[in-house]
C-alpha cells in the first residue's frame, strides 16, 4: 500500500538515522527485515535495489521456496530469504532435521534459524539461549552458532547463482487490510500525495525565489507518515488507541504540509510581476485580506491548501500551480473572499488577455467563514506540468437585457432526464433510484455499463469468528441501496457551466449517504463526493460492507491495478478484495477504451464477473469492534480510457490532484513571469519526487518507468542546470550525467526507477 516515494524515505531515514545515531555507513545499511508483513509489491525488489538493499528477509506472501532471487522488470534483484520456520518461535529439538533437507535443496551449508519472544522476532529467553547451548553439544546435531542476519547473508552470497529467480508480487496475504479502519487508509494516501505537492513547491519556490527550505520538518512530517505505516496500523489490524494516535500523527504531518506549501505560495506571490494589472487598494472598503484561512483542510474538503486570500477589490489575480508531470488543461477551482462585483458579470482572462470560461457558484457562506462573504468559481484553463500561470478575475460589463412586460412565469412543470452530457461522454441516471444506467463514450458510440448500471451495494460479510480485520469472508446477500434503500433527490443543477452536478441521499438503517455526482467539461470522469454517516456494526461472524459496483457492458480478460511501478494485471476474484493505488481498470476488446474506476483515499478494489467494484467502508469487528462509525467522505469516479499505462497514469494523477493549488496576489513589480515551467520533461516517465536535497546542494527528482516491458529515451531540463549526478534512495552519488544545453537525457529500463541531483 505505500507508494514508491515512502518506500524510499523508509530507506533514506533509516540510514540516516542509523549513521547519525551510531556512525555505521550507509553501504553497510544493505538488508531489509519483513518478517510480518501482509504481502509484498512487485516493485519491491527494484525500489530496494535502487536504494542500495541487496538482502531481503520476509515470512508472509510466498509458499514453496525459502531462498531465491526476486527480480524485478528492471533486471535489479535482491537475495531473498523466506523464512523457513516461523518468525515468532523457540528452539526446539524438532527442527534440527531439517537443516540437511534445506541445505541439500539449495546447495548451501548453513540454514537460519530466528526465534524469540514479542510480535516480531524479539528478545531472547533464557530458554531458548540455554537450549541452543545445550543442543551444540549433542553429537549428532549441525554446528549451531549465535550469529547475525549479515553474516547469514554474506555466507549464502556466493551460492546466489543456485536460487531460483522469481518476479511478480509475494501475496496475497490478509486481503481484509486492505480496507479495515478506512480513515487511516485515507491518512496515509492524502498524507503521501500532499506531502509530493509541498516538497515540489519548496524546491521551486527556493530556486525560484530564494525562500528558506524546509527539509527538516519534511523529515519530521514523512517519519510520522511512515510510522504510520507499521504492519498493524495501516493495514487496519489494530485498537482503537492506535486509530485515534494515528489520526493524530496524521494532522501532525499535515501541519508541515500547510505551513510549508502556504510559504512557497506567499513567496511566488511577491516574486511574480503583476505590475500591468491595477489592483486598486482602499483600505475602507477592502476587508478580504486573509479571508480563507483554514478552507477546505478538513476531511470534508479533502485536505487542500486553503488558498488564502491575498487579493482585494473586483479585481483578483490567482496564480494556479500543477507541480504534476502532466499539463492541465480544464476546470479550475477557487474561492474569492469579499468579492464586491456582480456573480453575473464575472470574466476571467488568461496572461495575454483573452477570455477564459468562468462562473460563480452561488454563495456558500456560513458563520465559520467569520463575517467574510465567500464567492466560489469555475475557471477553464491551462497549466503546465512542473509550473503555473496566471488568471485574472475582474467583473465586466453587461450585455443583455431584458425588456418583458411581465416577468417569466411558467404554468406547466416540466420533468426532463437525469443526463449530464459533454463532448466526451453522456451520462444517464435512473430516475428511481438514482443508479448510473449508462456511461455513453461519444468518441466511440459505445456504452460500457450494462443493462444493471452502476450502483452502491451493501454486502453481509460472513466470517471466520475472530480476526475479521485480517481476514475477509464471503459477501453475501448483496443489497442494491440505490434500488432497495430510501433515496431521495436533493438537488438537480444540469445546465450549469462548467460542471453539472446532482445530489441525492440514499438512507439504510440508521445510516446515512449524501452523494454529489458531477462531470466537468472536457473531462470523461464521472465523479462522486459522499459524505457517510455510517452506523453498521458487526458481529464475530457478520461484517457489513460498502461498495460500488458497475457492471460491464463487454468482457474482459483482466483487471489492471496501479502499483508502485507500472501496472500489474490480476484475473478475475470474487472471493477477496485485491490492492491498487489510483485505479482499477477493465481492457475492453481490441482498441476500444475500457472502462476506468478511480479514488484518491481507496485500496481494495475486486474485478469479477465482467464487474469492477470498489471497497468503500468495511465494519470489521475484531480487534476494533467499531472501526468505521461516524461521517467519513471520499471520493471515487467512473471514466473510460485507452488500455495503455501512460494513459492510465495519468488519469489516475489527475483525479488525484484535482484541486491544484493557488495563490491570490495584487498588482506590484517582480523578477519572475505570468507564467513559467520548472522543469521540462519528454518520455515515459512518472516523477514521484521533487525535493530539496538532504545536503541542501541541489533538487532531487525522482522517475519511475510508466512501462515494465519496454525502455524509454527521458530528457529532463532545467533552468540553470549545469551538473546532474544519479543517486541512490539514500541520495548518496552513484554516476554523473552529461548536461548538454541545460538537459540531461537517459534511457530507463523497463519498470526501473532512478533518482537525479541536479545542480
Amino acid at each position: 500500500m505505500p507508494n514508491l516515494e515512502s518506500m524510499a524515505r523508509h530507506i533514506l531515514y533509516t540510514k540516516q538515522f542509523l549513521n547519525e545515531r551510531f556512525g555505521i555507513p550507509y553501504e553497510k545499511i544493505n538488508q531489509d527485515f519483513h518478517p510480518d508483513t501482509f504481502g509484498h509489491s512487485a516493485s519491491v525488489p527494484e525500489i530496494l535495489s535502487a536504494g542500495g538493499i541487496r538482502y531481503f528477509y520476509h515470512c508472509r506472501g510466498l509458499d514453496g521456496e525459502q531462498l531465491y532471487r526476486w527480480r524485478s522488470p528492471s533486471g535489479a534483484e535482491v537475495l531473498a530469504l523466506n523464512e523457513p520456520m516461523w518468525y515468532n518461535d523457540s528452539i526446539r529439538a524438532m527442527y534440527l532435521p531439517l537443516v540437511p533437507q534445506f541445505c541439500n535443496k539449495y546447495g548451501i551449508h548453513d540454514m537460519m534459524k530466528i526465534y524469540g519472544v514479542g510480535d516480531h522476532g524479539g528478545g531472547p529467553t533464557r530458554k531458548d539461549i540455554e537450549m541452543i547451548l545445550a543442543m551444540r553439544e549433542w553429537p549428532l546435531a549441525p554446528k549451531m552458532i549465535f550469529s547475525t542476519y549479515g553474516a547469514y547473508f554474506s555466507t549464502i552470497e556466493p551460492y546466489r547463482k543456485n536460487f531460483p529467480v522469481i518476479t511478480g508480487e509475494l501475496g496475497p496475504t490478509f486481503t481484509g487490510c486492505y480496507t479495515s479502519q478506512s480513515k487511516i487508509k485515507m491518512a496515509n494516501r492524502i498524507a503521501e500525495d500532499r506531502l509530493y505537492m509541498a516538497e515540489a513547491l519548496t524546491a521551486f519556490a527556493v530556486t525560484r525565489t530564494g525562500m528558506p527550505d524546509f527539509n527538516i520538518q519534511f523529515r519530521s512530517a514523512w517519519e510520522k507518515v511512515l510510522f504510520n505505516q507499521f504492519h498493524d496500523i495501516l493495514p487496519g489490524s489494530n485498537v482503537p488507541e492506535s486509530r485515534e494516535h494515528a489520526m493524530g500523527a496524521f494532522e501532525e504531518a499535515l501541519g508541515s504540509v500547510m505551513a510549508s506549501s502556504g510559504a512557497a505560495l506567499r513567496a511566488f506571490a511577491q516574486k511574480i510581476d503583476t505590475s500591468m494589472f491595477e489592483t486598486p487598494d482602499d483600505p475602507i472598503l477592502s476587508r478580504s485580506e486573509g479571508g480563507g484561512v483554514g478552507l477546505n483542510t478538513d476531511a470534508a474538503g479533502r485536505f487542500r491548501l486553503p488558498g488564502t486570500e491575498r487579493g482585494r477589490g473586483k479585481t483578483r489575480l490567482l496564480h494556479f500551480f500543477n507541480p504534476t508531470r502532466f499539463d492541465r488543461e480544464g476546470v479550475l477551482d477557487a474561492t474569492l473572499w469579499d468579492w464586491s462585483g456582480d456573480p453575473e458579470l464575472m470574466r476571467a482572462y488568461d496572461i495575454t488577455g483573452n477570455p477564459l470560461p468562468c462562473t460563480a457558484i452561488p454563495s456558500k457562506t456560513t458563520w465559520l467563514d467569520w463575517n467574510h462573504t465567500r464567492t466560489d468559481i469555475l475557471v477553464k484553463a491551462k497549466v503546465p506540468a512542473f509550473g503555473y500561470t496566471t488568471i485574472r478575475i475582474t467583473e465586466g460589463e453587461k450585455d443583455s437585457f431584458c425588456f418583458a412586460a411581465l416577468p417569466p412565469d411558467p404554468r406547466v412543470t416540466y420533468y426532463e432526464p437525469l443526463v449530464m452530457e459533454n463532448e466526451l461522454v453522456r451520462v444517464q441516471f435512473n430516475e428511481s433510484d438514482l443508479s448510473v444506467s449508462s456511461y455513453y463514450d461519444k468518441r466511440t458510440g459505445c456504452d460500457l455499463l450494462s443493462k444493471e448500471g452502476a450502483y452502491f451495494v451493501l454486502h453481509r460479510e460472513r466470517t471466520l469468528k475472530g480476526g475479521s480485520a485480517w481476514v475477509e469472508g464471503v459477501h453475501k446477500t448483496p443489497l442494491n441501496l440505490n434500488r432497495q434503500a430510501d433515496v431521495t433527490l436533493k438537488e438537480i443543477n444540469l445546465h450549469t457551466p462548467l460542471r453539472q452536478s446532482l445530489c441525492y441521499e440514499i438512507k439504510y438503517g440508521k445510516s446515512k449517504l449524501e452523494v454529489t455526482a458531477q462531470l466537468s467539461d472536457d473531462s470523461a470522469v464521472l465523479e462522486f463526493s459522499v459524505k457517510c454517516d455510517w452506523m453498521e456494526t458487526a458481529s464475530p461472524d457478520d461484517v457489513p460492507v460498502l461498495s460500488f459496483a458497475a457492471p460491464l457492458a463487454y468482457h474482459t480478460a483482466v483487471y489492471r491495478s496501479d502499483i508502485q511501478i507500472g501496472l500489474l494485471d490480476r484475473h478475475s476474484e470474487i472471493m477477496h478484495d485485491s490492492c491498487s493505488r489510483n485505479f482499477y481498470f477493465a481492457p475492453n476488446t481490441g482498441s476500444m477504451p475500457g472502462l476506468l474506476l478511480l479514488t484518491d483515499s481507496k485500496y481494495g478494489y475486486r474485478g469479477f464477473e465482467d464487474t469492477l467494484q470498489v471497497t468503500l467502508l468495511r465494519s470489521s469487528s475484531n480487534p476494533d469492534p467499531y472501526p468505521e462509525l461516524g461521517v467519513s467522505h471520499f471520493r471515487f469516479g467512473l471514466s473510460c480510457e485507452q488500455d495503455d499505462a501512460f494513459a492510465l497514469k495519468a488519469a489516475g494523477d489527475l483525479f488525484v490532484n484535482r484541486d491544484l493549488p493557488y495563490a491570490s496576489n495584487t498588482a506590484h513589480t517582480g523578477l519572475l513571469p505570468l507564467t513559467d515551467r520548472f522543469i521540462r520533461l519528454h518520455g515515459d516517465a512518472l516523477v514521484t519526487a521533487v525535493k530539496v536535497s538532504e545536503k541542501k546542494d541541489g533538487i532531487v527528482v525522482r522517475l519511475a518507468s510508466i512501462y515494465t516491458d519496454r525502455e524509454s529515451s527521458v530528457s529532463l531540463s532545467l533552468d540553470g542546470l549545469r551538473i546532474a549526478h544519479a543517486v541512490d534512495l539514500a541520495e548518496q552519488p552513484l554516476y554523473s550525467y552529461d548536461v548538454k544545453e541545460e538537459t540531461v537525457t537517459f534511457t530507463l529500463k523497463a519498470g526501473q526507477t532512478i533518482s537525479l541531483l541536479l545542480r
